[in-house]
């Protein structure tokens, strides 16, 4: 009867006290890629009424794109003599979000003085009801609280608020997390906002800068991240690797000093088409707590786009 047992315990077939079963991994799968050759830059992306908005750092306009990447539209922003605006003249739109009142977001990186700026456009683009706001005060405010560089690359809306996402460099190593009031550029000399430094893992060859932001209705931040080979806010440098991340109930650290994530995977761990991808921004389509769907946008810094979709699973 003992050895009976044993062979039951063996085979899998019951379970023993004694027995600890390996614990679930996070998981991730590629459902679809296509590149785009005639969008420069692809930068950020978000999701909203069951349509995508895709954004470039120098591109002169942003797509509307069905969940199979097809295109729907294209909305005029800026005008340019070149495909590319030239880097010295760009907004360099790094990051977007969809406001409460489903208007976009769209917000440049704050590298230089043409940088501080910030768009506000309805959902169908109508010129006439887009504003366009200097973000100079508030950029200067956060450079004297302790981020040298701005860098503004991933924006998300919190519960009455937004958190954006300062990208460090090799000779600034440090990611953080800006939170802020969902209409900080009205009243940008007094209004309150607090930095959290995001500590990384450390298991990457080179350091990894955050890219862009999302958060689900778990309050749940994912993250994109990516190392490059540059010192500074402005230069591009030689693309690595890219990863994913996740911290959980953000909205309870939003006066944090210092967040570590709660997860972080390689994408080229998963899929080898990530491989010399530098992911620029996430966007999340659905998800049910555990598995989630999202969609990534890659910059080559070659002058194109690459779209990802893929399922994330989250035991």
């Amino acid at each position: 009867m003992k050895n009976w047992i044993n062979w039951l315990l063996m085979a899998g077939l019951m379970s023993s006290t004694n027995q600890k079963l390996p614990d679930q991994q996070p998981s991730l799968t590629l459902i679809e890629a296509k590149l785009l050759e005639d969008f420069p830059s692809g930068s950020s992306i978000e999701y909203t009424s069951g349509k995508l908005y895709l954004f470039g750092d120098d591109a002169t306009e942003y797509r509307v794109l069905d969940t199979a990447y097809n295109k729907l539209s294209a909305i005029q922003l800026f005008t340019s003599k070149t495909k590319r605006i030239e880097k010295s003249k760009k907004t360099d739109i790094e990051s977007s979000t969809v406001l409460p009142n489903k208007s976009l977001l769209m917000l440049g990186s704050g590298s230089t003085a043409l940088r501080n700026k910030l768009l506000i456009s309805n959902a169908t683009g109508d010129p006439a009801k887009r504003t366009i706001v200097h973000t100079k005060t508030f950029n200067a405010r956060v450079r004297k609280r302790g981020i040298k560089e701005t860098n503004y690359e991933g924006l998300t809306a919190l519960k009455g608020g937004l958190v954006i996402s300062n990208r460090g460099n090799l000779a600034q190593p440090v990611n953080h997390l800006v939170f802020t009031s969902n209409d900080f550029w009205k009243n940008q000399s007094r209004v309150s906002f607090h930095i959290a430094a995001v500590q990384l893992p450390r298991n990457t060859k080179a350091f990894a800068g955050i890219s862009g932001l999302a958060i689900d209705h778990n309050d749940r931040l994912f993250f994109t991240a990516s190392t490059e080979a540059t010192t500074n806010a402005y230069d591009d440098g030689e693309i690595g690797d890219s990863y994913i991340g996740w911290i959980n109930d953000i909205s309870t650290k939003t006066s944090a000093g210092s967040i570590t994530p709660n997860g972080w995977l390689k994408l080229s761990d998963h899929d080898s088409a990530f491989k010399d991808q530098k992911i620029e921004g996430v966007c999340i389509q659905e998800g049910n707590g555990a598995t989630m769907l999202l969609h990534l946008v890659a910059d080559n810094d070659k002058g194109n786009t690459r779209l990802f979709k893929v399922k994330l699973i989250i035991p």
